[in-house]
């Protein structure tokens, strides 16, 4: 069947990364707009969801969706090193979502390219029966055509599942990569003696996962073998950084109640110096209770110092004002890193809210309309739960939790992030040195 989003896996577009060893990254635009654009015109012509639409629009979704390539907005000085940027998406996601870390690389002098994993961007059916090794194979193929075409310095900005990708080519290929930023990376995900079990009884999506996919740049239905190949990913990357020591710039930047992916993990193998000695993390925590009411807090390190494998804490509860409106945010998602807060699809006022942790039982389809309806006084930004949302002290008790989906403080990102690159990446190539 092809009418939902949701359906099985079809011909349109395939799980396999079948591009030539021999291709450009331009053969594998060219291939893969193809796909998307045969999957998108099937799915406008036969599911309800896009019921009224004018196909024509196909080509500028897939636009939104498909990989980018771009130079660097100030480009390298004589004698500069080149540098390129890979950017790799979360699961069930799209570089929809890496669109704004790529325009700051891109400011910042990097090339950037993005990459599509194989099974998104389509249906979430096919990513059912997905192997993880397909990823593997697309990173691959990103990170040598960057070393064949472009040249220089390569790095990787990873989110989520990307950001175990990341790690691991970094690992198993240390020659190919020169650095690392890693966005809530998948190192470990929770439950997955659940998943398993679930597996093991014939299920195919997670319960209560299996929805409408509404919207264009991420899939909303969950798929158990997805979730499945990202816990043994993350679990390979575990071993792999006992053996395998790095020393290269790494950034890593996460939300301490993540529900997608166990923050306490990455936090612990950075301090337990897992990621070398250029490594720096900054974890979003509510810091309400740890600092004086209202104020805002600006890291948890004295004197802007970066005291070695002490993460970086930023806070993450606070009211941000955008276009004359208040919103309350009382906590950082898994969604909330990478997005500008003025985006028109994920921002604060874009066109989609995500409510999906108010399952459609009885008593939970009001929170769901009153979470969906966008009036700021009944809702408040945060983190989602698998029941509900969480009750957040900042919350009074009419109000409902919309998961947050873009992040309020990238400006405060950015700088880090200019701050990191400024110690740890010289324009110009030069022997690694204490810093």
């Amino acid at each position: 069947s092809t009418q939902s989003r949701s359906s099985a896996a079809s011909d349109v577009y395939k799980r396999q990364f079948d591009i030539s060893s021999a291709a450009t990254y331009r053969d594998y635009q060219d291939a893969l707009r193809k796909d998307l654009t045969a999957n998108w015109r099937d799915l406008f012509a036969t599911d309800e969801n896009y019921a009224g639409r004018d196909a024509a629009q196909v080509s500028v979704l897939v636009e939104q969706l498909m990989p980018t390539d771009r130079p660097p907005i100030i480009r390298p000085q004589a004698g500069d090193r080149k540098r390129s940027m890979l950017l790799l998406h979360g699961l069930y996601d799209s570089p929809y979502g890496m669109r704004d870390l790529e325009q700051f690389f891109c400011e910042h002098g990097f090339h950037t390219r993005s990459l599509l994993l194989p099974g998104h961007g389509t249906r979430p059916g096919n990513l059912l029966e997905i192997d993880r090794e397909e990823w593997i194979k697309a990173v691959d193929f990103g990170v040598r055509s960057l070393h064949r075409e472009i040249g220089g310095d390569i790095y990787i900005a990873g989110f989520s599942t990307g950001g175990a990708l990341a790690l691991r080519q970094a690992m198993i290929h240390p020659e190919s990569v020169d650095g690392l930023f890693l966005f809530a990376p998948a190192i470990q995900v929770p439950a997955q003696a659940s998943q398993q079990v679930l597996k093991g009884l014939g299920f195919q999506w997670p319960p209560f996962q299996k929805l409408l996919d509404r919207d264009f740049a991420s899939y909303e239905s969950g798929c158990l073998d997805a979730t499945i190949e990202v816990s043994r990913l993350g679990n390979e990357v575990q071993a792999l950084l006992d053996d395998h020591p790095l020393d290269i710039p790494i950034m890593i930047v996460a939300a301490e109640n993540d529900y997608s992916i166990k923050t306490d993990t990455t936090r612990t193998l950075f301090e337990n110096r897992k990621f070398g000695k250029r490594s720096k993390m900054f974890i979003y925590t509510p810091l309400d209770g740890r600092r004086t009411p209202g104020a805002e807090a600006v890291d948890a390190t004295p004197a802007g110092r970066w005291p070695q494998y002490q993460p970086v804490e930023l806070n993450s509860r606070f009211i941000y004002t955008m276009a004359g409106r208040n919103y309350q945010i009382a906590d950082y998602s898994h969604m909330a890193l990478t997005m500008k807060p003025d985006d028109p699809h994920y921002g604060l006022a874009g066109e989609y809210q995500y409510c999906h942790h108010y399952f459609l039982w009885p008593g939970s389809a009001r929170n769901r309309n009153r979470c969906g309806r966008g009036a700021n006084n009944e809702v408040c930004y945060g983190e989602r739960k698998m029941i509900g949302a969480n009750s957040y002290s900042v919350s009074r008790e009419q109000t409902v939790v919309r998961r947050l989906t873009s992040n309020p403080k990238f400006d405060r990102l950015e700088h880090e992030m200019s701050r990191f690159i400024g110690q740890h990446i010289a324009p110009t190539k030069r022997p690694d040195r204490e810093r």
